[in-house]
């Protein structure tokens, strides 16, 4: 779901099959939203309050509002094909993937945002080890930049645009390389205590 004002829509099926070392999922989805008008960061902020939210707005991706249209795509959803040999697996997937500590909301990734296609390397289950179990994820996979600025692009301060163009910035590109990994140790002997790094570029 994207945030938006009206009726939104996500419809989703699919099937799963498995025949020795593969595995396949297919399971596309539908996104219908309305997209509806409402006020954004209100316009009549003194400078200081617009350049202050300019410095989070030109440094991430983050549109307020998603066009004036109402929108409706398809895409692969949360598809997979994967290679499974003992406790690992080798693939391609475009699922979402939850990562970081807690339970209720994930520091580093979470379900509540679309999956990307990724590269994936990873245990299926703890591999047990002398002094306890391990688990790992490796993923390479492209990230893309939504195509929607923030709100007022054209408001200056003392000459000085609010608004950094991103293809102006250093390292820009229309999509963005990511790279990552989850380790995670279950000592032995010690019940309920997990020890793990997350790390990504």
């Amino acid at each position: 779901m994207l945030p938006n004002v009206g009726f939104q829509n996500v419809l989703s099926a699919g099937i799963h099959a498995k025949y020795g070392i593969l595995s396949i999922k297919v399971k596309p989805k539908f996104h219908l939203m309305e997209n509806n008008y409402f006020e954004e960061f209100p316009e009549n902020h003194f400078p200081i309050i617009w350049e202050r939210r300019y410095r989070l707005w030109n440094n991430i991706d983050m549109p307020i509002r998603f066009g004036e249209n109402s929108i409706s795509r398809a895409s692969i959803g949360e598809s997979n094909f994967f290679l499974n040999y003992k406790n690992y697996r080798l693939g391609i997937s475009n699922e979402n993937l939850w990562w970081g500590p807690s339970r209720n909301n994930s520091i580093m990734m979470s379900n509540n945002a679309q999956g990307f296609g990724h590269f994936t390397f990873q245990t299926v289950k703890p591999i047990e080890i002398y002094i306890g179990k391990i688990e790992f994820k490796y993923i390479n996979g492209m990230l893309n930049h939504s195509g929607y600025n923030p709100p007022n692009i054209e408001g200056e301060s003392s000459g000085t645009k609010y608004f950094i163009d991103k293809e102006l910035r250093k390292n820009y590109n229309s999509k963005t390389n990511l790279n990552a990994f989850i380790f995670t140790f279950l000592p032995k002997k010690i019940n309920g205590l997990n020890l793990g790094v997350i790390r990504w570029i």
